[in-house]
């Protein structure tokens, strides 16, 4: 099995991590930016882990790993699967299951197992455990590429570091979310134009731009129709 990618030193840590690098985007919603200014040797740190996170990621578990992994899955589920069932699943799971060889580890496997103690898991709910062990890895890798790259769009605000600038940030989405639900429950035909969402204490833009043209082109076509039986 591969070695993993190191762990980022502090200040790098500090500088992908969302903790005083949220900025305000354009739509009202809260983006991560990598910090306007870093230290020469953050700035060498960062790049010389873009290859380590890259190969980390590219590197697909084996068959023999997955093989082993699963003979050790089973032995500490108490399932009820019968042993020629479980080893059609297993055959198929290895053979579908495409993920890095950082999946397949002795501390995913004791997830696994206590999650779905009682049976063999599902493709599907495999999949949910991986990918929640490379979602943040992947999350890094781009963090990390950004600040290699120097990469920050041009006019952008400055992030949200204090506790009081974050509260008035959420007070005033908040307020305009407040607004949005009234003005869509007094006006129906705004309700498919681009709307504010509440996730848990930030509200964020969920625009459905399909579902505005099409509410768009149902008023024109209404409103021809008036025209027509107006004449």
């Amino acid at each position: 099995m591969p070695s993993s990618a190191p762990e980022p030193s502090s200040r790098l840590a500090a500088a992908i991590d969302d903790s005083g690098n949220l900025t305000p985007t354009q739509d009202g919603a809260l983006a991560w930016l990598p910090p306007a200014t870093l230290a020469s040797d953050v700035l060498a740190e960062a790049r010389s882990l873009v290859p380590a996170l890259e190969s980390e990621l590219a590197s697909m578990a084996s068959y023999q790993q997955k093989k082993l992994w699963f003979g050790q899955l089973v032995q500490i589920i108490s399932g009820a699967t019968p042993a020629e069932e479980a080893a059609l699943r297993i055959r198929a799971l290895i053979s579908d299951l495409d993920y890095p060889a950082m999946c397949f580890t002795d501390a995913s496997r004791r997830e696994v197992a206590r999650r779905y103690s009682r049976y063999l898991p599902t493709y599907q709910q495999l999949c949910e455990v991986f990918d929640e062990i490379v979602a943040p890895r992947r999350r890094r890798l781009r963090r990390v590429k950004a600040i290699a790259s120097g990469w920050r769009p041009p006019g952008t605000q400055n992030p949200v570091s204090s506790a009081s600038e974050m509260q008035k940030f959420l007070a005033d989405r908040n307020r305009r979310f407040a607004e949005a639900e009234q003005q869509r429950a007094t006006q129906p035909e705004l309700s498919a134009a681009a709307s504010l969402k509440p996730i848990g204490n930030l509200v964020v833009r969920r625009p459905d731009q399909g579902a505005l043209l099409n509410q768009a082109r149902d008023l024109v076509g209404k409103r021809s129709e008036e025209l027509r039986q107006a004449r």
